[in-house]
């Protein structure tokens, strides 16, 4: 479960871009990327100010990593073909800050990414 727990937030932020209308889906700016995933985090572990100012450059690189892989037409086939280099980059990304979180803040967000795959489970 633990496992999940931050590539749960990062593949929320991807979501959003993939789902983002036409006209909205230039690239992002990477920054105000990572900024989203840090905000989205701390909304639902409450981080120190400690804990966003080591986090911020984290997630900051993961973001600039995940634009770059995206491609500029989003095809189905396209956004399959990432899948894979996209969760190895979720799996490094939450190698990296799990040490950044108490064991609290692990469960606090275990706790919300399983409310959220019910909702989407039902929605489907």
């Amino acid at each position: 479960m633990t496992r999940i727990l931050l590539s749960s937030v990062l593949a929320l932020g991807l979501l959003a871009f993939i789902a983002a209308p036409a006209s909205a889906q230039n690239r992002p700016d990477p920054q105000e990327l990572g900024d989203g995933f840090l905000t989205l985090l701390d909304r639902h572990v409450d981080l120190t100010p400690q804990q966003a100012t080591r986090i911020r450059p984290i997630l900051r690189d993961h973001a600039d990593a995940m634009v770059e892989m995206i491609p500029e037409r989003r095809s189905r086939m396209a956004m399959m073909r990432i899948r894979g280099p996209m969760r190895d980059l979720q799996e490094q990304t939450t190698r990296r800050l799990m040490p950044l979180l108490t064991a609290s803040q692990r469960e606090a967000f275990d706790g919300y990414w399983d409310e959220f795959r019910r909702a989407m489970r039902e929605r489907s």
